[in-house]
């Protein structure tokens, strides 16, 4: 994996953390590897979010969610 398209994921996954946590979602982040790259949680409500960047001008951020 090139450096900058990590940085450039890391970027994203941040992204998506700012989007839910503006939604009122608490942000939890793993420490090691996982199924998820975070999960938000608002009240009853927990989604694992995989983030996933498609870089088509580098600006669309595609966000797969599981619901749990």
């Amino acid at each position: 994996m090139d450096y900058t398209n990590h940085k450039i994921g890391a970027v994203s996954e941040l992204k998506a953390q700012m989007y839910y946590a503006k939604e009122g979602y608490e942000i939890f982040t793993p420490l090691g590897p996982t199924i998820c790259d975070f999960i938000a949680v608002k009240e009853h409500e927990v989604i694992r979010v995989q983030v996933k960047t498609v870089n088509t001008a580098g600006r669309v951020l595609c966000i797969n969610t599981a619901r749990k």
